[in-house]
């Protein structure tokens, strides 16, 4: 899944850093922390109920130890299935019936850590949100009087006369990623790109605000009041996340 960031501030790499995922290795150092689920790990223990596979003389074995195999069902479909020896089935037990200890059930099951205190977790951004981003290109429309420079042109346009000639209004200058906000022509920039509002934000104090957890600064009326008017000297960059 993807979304729309719009990260206000000079530096959109370290104001979207403190929320990388370590899923593939995006995520600093610094941010990462142990995260301690000794008591899930206990209590998922005692009451889990887990799929293993048992051979005739009533011996358990982990599910994942087998391969699955294709099967014909019929009508031209197949399904997967555990792939066992003959006389083997699969039975569905409680998880401490299975793994003979803990460590076995966090490790193996779980896949989580134990730490050096004895607790069970696992090591991860707790406030991870994203997995990856891309720079929006071509977003922004900017005011007649914005100032230029090489990230405003459009070709080998530099001056008002050579933008209409490419086919871009006077008013229409674009800028590949980002903008200072009280350049940008927001009347403009909706009639091209649609409604402006994004599903998250970075303010300049790199917190993070989503739809989902601040509905009422999303809406129509405070999209702009929250997010756009109070920062008009902030440079602004809309991000894909994928998420």
């Amino acid at each position: 899944m993807r979304i729309w960031v719009a990260v206000i501030g000079d530096d959109y790499d370290e104001l979207l850093a403190p929320y990388a995922d370590d899923l593939v290795g995006s995520c600093r150092e610094e941010f990462l922390q142990f995260v301690d689920c000794t008591e899930e790990v206990i209590e998922r223990y005692h009451n889990d109920e887990v799929t293993a596979v048992m051979s005739p003389e009533g011996k358990l074995y982990d599910s994942g130890d087998f391969p699955f195999k294709s099967v014909d069902i019929g009508d031209g479909r197949r399904r997967l299935e555990k792939e066992v020896p003959e006389g083997y089935k699969e039975v569905t037990v409680k998880a401490k019936q299975l793994y003979k200890s803990l460590d076995d059930f966090a490790r193996n099951r779980l896949g989580v850590q134990k730490d050096k205190s004895g607790r069970y977790g696992h090591i991860c951004n707790p406030n991870a949100v994203w997995e990856h981003y891309d720079v929006s290109t071509g977003v922004f429309i900017l005011k007649s009087d914005a100032p230029e420079g090489d990230a405003f042109e459009i070709g080998s346009a530099s001056k008002e006369d050579d933008y209409e000639k490419l086919g871009y209004g006077a008013c229409e200058r674009e800028r590949e990623d980002s903008a200072r906000i009280e350049d940008i022509d927001f009347d403009r920039t909706r009639a091209k790109q649609g409604i402006f509002k994004t599903t998250a934000v970075i303010t300049p104090d790199g917190k993070w605000y989503d739809r989902g957890h601040h509905p009422e600064m999303f809406t129509d009326e405070n999209y702009f009041k929250n997010f756009i008017e109070p920062y008009p000297h902030e440079t602004l960059t809309l991000i894909i996340c994928k998420i």
